[in-house]
């Protein structure tokens, strides 16, 4: 990143002076000393782009008109900041309010498209998503993300241009100076201003100055633990960032908190601009899904799916059971019949075990006989001779 920055203020200062560098064995040694020549003149638009130079070439203009310190410029240009955005901020909350009740039923479509693509039916997950985009196109709904965009883009304009100017360094920005900061293109050494802005950073982000109110950060910045690491990871920013680019963002959250925001919160100038009362409003955005609805809608349906999966996988279960124990009871009935039929089996060998006893004792009376009757023949022959 150092290097890529030090790169990025040689070409500037190259361009500035009609001379063209590039990246060698030689160039890599005056990358250091090139980077702390400051330049008079606004570099080529075509190194950090059309837009960027066009505003930075605004705001010198500006001071250079005007003859004023360049603090009080850098407070101008946030002070005009933040009144340019009002009509896209006041666009935004319109659109946000009419929204609320279309973003209800396309989260409940979203839900049942997670449901049917988690139990793996697909084809009905397509359609619930075309079910989802036919009634976008119904409705005619358009996300308000939308109109935020201008003043997100804005914001990243002046962001990189006061950045810019900086980190040339652009040579009349460096010579000016505010109170204790001795150079606006350095940081503050003694984090005041830093401290300042991140503070009023998290006020105008919790209570919503821009829309007047702001119910759903107000409930994710409730805690104190949330809203101490969110301004610590805050002033561990901008303590990096030069005071030019602190002392513009100062000057437009001061104008949000002290103007804008009372603003907004009348009901006299929102009728005016043509938003509803604060009480309408609080009833309409307490409708708004916030950030634990939409988690414990994914929660249920999840849980409902898991549900539903075990409850399949029970009944399956118990079928696969009932068949087992239909399986057992016929290799019950089975194993009986097979039992009667090895025990008509064992009868019939006994009787046949019986026969052949009976059998074998009538052939060995009928052999002794025949011995009996052959010894007492011979016997008498002997008696005769």
């Amino acid at each position: 990143m150092i290097v890529a920055s030090h790169l990025r203020r040689v070409v500037c200062t190259s361009r500035v002076t009609s001379t063209r560098v590039k990246w060698n064995s030689t160039t890599a040694a005056q990358v250091s000393e090139a980077t702390l020549t400051p330049v008079s003149v606004i570099p080529d638009p075509s190194i950090l782009g059309y837009p960027v130079w066009a505003y930075q070439t605004l705001i010198d203009s500006a001071q250079t008109l005007s003859g004023g310190p360049w603090w009080a410029i850098l407070i101008g240009t946030g002070f005009l900041s933040r009144s340019l955005l009002l009509p896209f901020n006041i666009k935004y909350e319109k659109k946000l309010l009419k929204s609320i009740p279309f973003s209800r039923q396309l989260q409940q479509y979203h839900v049942e498209f997670e449901k049917l693509r988690q139990r793996g039916d697909l084809v009905g997950a397509m359609v619930k998503r075309k079910e989802m985009q036919l009634y976008k196109k119904e409705v005619k709904y358009r996300s308000p993300l939308w109109y935020i965009i201008p003043s997100i883009s804005f914001a990243v304009l002046n962001f990189s241009s006061i950045r810019g100017l900086s980190n040339l360094p652009y040579l009349p920005l460096q010579e000016a100076s505010l109170l204790w900061c001795t150079s606006l293109t350095a940081s503050d050494p003694y984090l005041i201003l830093p401290t300042l802005n991140s503070a009023l950073t998290i006020y105008v982000i919790k209570y919503g100055i821009d829309l007047g109110s702001n119910p759903i950060m107000e409930k994710m910045l409730k805690s104190p633990f949330a809203v101490w690491l969110a301004f610590s990871l805050m002033l561990g920013c901008q303590s990096l960032f030069p005071s030019s680019l602190v002392i513009y963002w100062l000057s437009s959250n001061v104008v949000g908190t002290t103007l804008i925001g009372p603003a907004l919160r009348n009901d006299t100038f929102r009728g005016m601009v043509g938003l509803p009362t604060m009480a309408a409003k609080k009833e309409q955005m307490s409708q708004m899904l916030t950030l634990d609805d939409l988690t414990k809608q994914n929660r249920e349906a999840y849980n409902s799916v898991r549900e539903e999966g075990h409850r399949v996988e029970m009944e399956n279960r118990k079928a696969r059971l009932e068949h087992l124990e239909e399986k057992n009871a016929s290799d019950n009935e089975r194993i009986a019949q097979l039992e009667e039929e090895l025990e008509r089996e064992s009868e019939k060998l006994q009787r046949v075990k019986k026969n052949l006893e009976d059998n074998v004792k009538s052939y060995q009376a009928r052999l002794e006989n025949l011995v009996n009757s052959s010894t007492d023949s011979e016997n008498k022959k002997s008696d005769k001779l």
